[in-house]
């Protein structure tokens, strides 16, 4: 049986039942229907279809050019639907083809999109686990024969289907921003087995690099330096940048006036002043400078060496920290709270310092 199925007549309007004229989409519907009425197309003579049409009162090589081509679309589906093409099948394929005045060209596309569509279904299936083993290649390669597909556009169509299964893991893998070692194993396990080289650009390669370092510190792999300054002994540098050490400081933006005053007109816009006049000094917090030079984060302390002298702040007298895209915001509990400025890798300081807090 075929994979047509019956349909209703439409029934004609008022207009039409007036004047005796059939809907022209019934001479389409009659058309289906007496495909789903045979088990083989073979017994369906040629000028049945253009009995119909006649009837009608249908060109059918100039109308329902669209809902032709799905018909033997549908055909074309059931045929490919076991992955292979048989000698008997094609023909029935031309049969329909011809019954249905479609020309070669129209229909090779319809067979060209349809054996494409069911190739990469299977390709589809092969990689729900990620791989693609040998004898899933052995199959589908076997597959492309029975298809009749080129072997230039079957590969190209399992790079592409495999390349966006690799950029979708490693899309997950770093929706965190981090990559494991697990993850990072795992997508040259995919590439490995999808005969796909991991080439990445620049920028990419330096994000991974970012999102290693993000895993590594946050699970207590915290990066080693050689320090240039002399440490505690067993003391670890994990960090060091150039920075400006900023402190809070009061300082007087304006002077106010108390007391009797006059004023004298000079000219217009101008004024003197004149009178007891007593000073009252308005002050207010701002960040100033304090200094410049190299900040090193040990496993014990925060140090720097400035241009205008030395300031350690030890790990266990820090309560908070705020990060900022220029800096971070330090915290004691004694003494004054400095502002570290900088502007490089200021997430990766802040990281580590979170973690060193955290041990501490």
């Amino acid at each position: 049986m075929l994979t047509f199925k019956p349909k209703p007549l439409i029934k004609p309007n008022l207009i039409q039942r007036l004047l005796k004229i059939e809907p022209s989409e019934n001479a389409l519907i009659e058309i289906n229907n007496r495909l789903a009425q045979v088990e083989k197309i073979e017994e369906i003579a040629s000028e049945e279809f253009i009995n119909i049409a006649d009837h009608y009162k249908v060109n059918l090589k100039k109308k329902f050019r669209k809902e032709r081509i799905e018909l033997f679309r549908q055909l074309v589906r059931e045929v490919i639907n076991d992955n292979q093409v048989s000698d008997l099948e094609a023909m029935q394929l031309k049969h329909l083809r011809d019954l249905l005045l479609l020309d070669q060209q129209e229909a090779e596309k319809v067979l060209k999109e349809e054996t494409h569509r069911r190739f990469g279904e299977q390709i589809d299936e092969a990689l729900t686990d990620n791989r693609l083993s040998k004898k899933e290649k052995e199959k589908l390669e076997q597959l492309r024969k029975d298809l009749l597909i080129e072997e230039e556009v079957a590969q190209k169509m399992i790079s592409e289907k495999g390349g966006a299964l690799l950029q979708k893991f490693l899309e997950n893998a770093v929706s965190d921003q981090r990559l494991s070692p697990d993850e990072e194993q795992e997508m040259h396990a995919i590439a490995q087995s999808l005969g796909i080289d991991l080439e990445f650009d620049a920028p990419t390669q330096e994000a991974l690099a970012r999102f290693r370092l993000y895993w590594q510190i946050e699970n207590g792999i915290l990066p080693e330096l050689v320090p240039d300054i002399h440490l505690y002994k067993n003391e670890k540098l994990h960090f060091q940048t150039p920075v400006h050490w900023i402190e809070h400081k009061k300082v007087t933006r304006r002077v106010n006036y108390g007391g009797p005053t006059a004023r004298i007109k000079l000219a217009k816009g101008f004024y003197y002043r004149v009178g007891s006049l007593g000073v009252n000094r308005i002050t207010e917090d701002v960040w100033q400078r304090i200094d410049s030079g190299m900040l090193y984060l040990t496993d014990r302390r925060i140090i720097f060496m400035g241009e205008l002298g030395n300031k350690n702040i030890r790990l266990n007298s820090v309560l908070t920290f705020k990060p900022y895209s220029n800096g971070v915001d330090i915290r004691k509990a004694t003494g004054k709270s400095p502002f570290l400025e900088f502007s490089d890798n200021v997430d990766l300081f802040s990281m580590i310092l979170a973690r060193l807090l955290m041990e501490n």
